[in-house]
């Protein structure tokens, strides 16, 4: 529940307690499973899936991305795609590491697919983001 907490403090819900969180939309206590699941896949660098999020929480995939878009108003793809690439700015902010190793370190691949993923999100490219804002 720690995790779930964090994550209401980092979107919607940052206003709000997890009690009152949970009780305004009980389906979150629901997608539980699948927040750990896709914390646990970040910090591991490795990609999950959705039919994998909707088998955690034992429901189907179709309801589980209607109930997940409802309660965090994106797909499951997109959000794990903005979680991995919310690592990927530290790592960029903060790791000497090649922007090859920090794409795969972050679930990607193809560095070509990160440099799309990351330009789409941030409208520039990850090396002149380093630039911009390496510490």
């Amino acid at each position: 529940l720690a995790f779930l907490r964090r994550i209401c403090r980092n979107l919607a819900f940052d206003r709000l307690d997890w009690n009152r969180a949970a009780k305004r939309n009980p389906k979150l206590i629901a997608l539980s499973p699948a927040f750990t699941l896709i914390d646990e896949s970040v910090h591991a660098g490795e990609a999950v899936h959705t039919p994998e999020l909707a088998a955690a929480c034992n429901l189907s995939v179709t309801h589980f991305r209607r109930i997940f878009n409802e309660v965090m108003g994106v797909a499951p793809k997109e959000y794990i795609t903005d979680c991995f690439l919310k690592k990927a700015e530290k790592m960029l902010m903060t790791a000497n590491d090649s922007i090859l190793d920090i794409a795969t370190s972050c679930g990607f691949m193809e560095v070509s697919g990160f440099n799309r993923a990351f330009s789409a999100k941030h409208q520039t490219s990850p090396s002149e983001f380093r630039k911009k804002y390496r510490k």
